[in-house]
């Protein structure tokens, strides 16, 4: 399945997006700084996206009930790959940055859940590992690069079966991550998640999948976590 990174790959950080009339909190970001990493992921320029996505990292520093740093991690691990992949970073320099990321809390972009997907991309699928639940093949916005094959170990376990479609996002505690040790140009890492946890996309149902993913900064969209 290749669905353009628009839709599925970076609509997680929409729902975030804090409307300028409001008063903004210390460990939130603006509508211009979530646009601001939007408009680097949807042009793929993995270096801008990268660099804005640390300077926002390290001005939340604590997370907030959106898990917006947790969302910023991933984001940052994506785009740190996408430059690998492009030639743009050398291997010994993203393993440097993955290695601090063991132990953090990330949060991927909300996929629609497929179960047993048979090699699609960008979904929710269930994974064939024995100690892990559900597999993410994250791409670029052909499906020629993985940048991210992420298993995650559901705890506790849940029945997501039953949302089939629906769109959701899943986040964990990082245990490991695995860089390709060949070329890199087909997929980048690895990333074994503990603790995994499925959050369901809940509301703003009939914007929650426009075509733009600029369109849906300018709707709450809220997620439940499957217990």
């Amino acid at each position: 399945m290749k669905r353009i990174i628009l839709v599925t790959l970076f609509s997680c950080v929409i729902h975030l997006t804090v409307f300028a009339q409001q008063p903004k909190p210390a460990n939130t970001l603006s509508e211009k700084q979530w646009n601001d990493v939007v408009s680097a992921l949807e042009t793929e320029n993995w270096g801008a996206a990268a660099d804005y996505s640390l300077k926002y990292m390290k001005q939340l520093k604590t997370d907030n009930p959106e898990k917006s740093l947790a969302r910023l991690r991933y984001i940052y691990l994506f785009a740190s790959a996408g430059k690998v992949i492009e030639g743009k970073m050398s291997r010994a320099e993203l393993e440097r940055i993955v290695n601090n990321f063991v132990g953090k809390e990330i949060v991927l972009p909300d996929v629609p859940i497929d179960v047993d997907c048979k090699g699609a991309l960008n979904a929710i699928c269930a994974s064939d590992e024995e100690n892990y639940d559900l597999l993410i093949a994250s791409t670029n916005v052909k499906g020629t690069s993985i940048h991210a094959l992420v298993n995650v170990k559901l705890e506790p376990k849940v029945d997501y079966t039953k949302y089939k479609g629906r769109e959701a996002s899943v986040g964990g505690v990082v245990r490991s991550i695995e860089l390709n040790p060949n070329v890199m140009r087909i997929w980048a890492m690895r990333i074994a998640l503990e603790k995994g946890y499925i959050m369901l996309l809940t509301s703003g149902s009939t914007n929650a999948r426009a075509n733009n993913s600029l369109d849906r900064t300018r709707n709450k969209v809220a997620f439940h976590q499957l217990k």
